[in-house]
């Protein structure tokens, strides 16, 4: 689970491809979807981490599980997919 702040772009159970930046590069982290949408901060809960970035960047995969805060503010939610169910 994420914080993040509200964004007038998410949307309740709204699905989000997450991003990692390193060295100016944007690696696949993981997907997730919008679980709860509070007045200041959205929640964003994490379906699954790329098999990759856990395999190849494992000193910033445990940095972000132990909420290391540089590595969090590398965190880039890049997109965005609308349920329109």
């Amino acid at each position: 689970m994420i914080l993040v702040e509200n964004s007038n772009d998410l949307e309740f159970s709204q699905t989000v491809s997450i991003y990692y930046v390193l060295n100016n590069f944007q690696i696949p982290l993981a997907l997730g979807f919008i679980e709860n949408i509070q007045e200041k901060f959205t929640q964003i809960k994490l379906v699954n981490f790329d098999e990759d970035f856990v395999r190849l960047h494992k000193t910033e995969y445990k940095n972000l599980l132990n909420n290391n805060k540089e590595s969090l503010d590398s965190i880039l939610i890049k997109n965005y997919y609308r349920y329109n169910g």
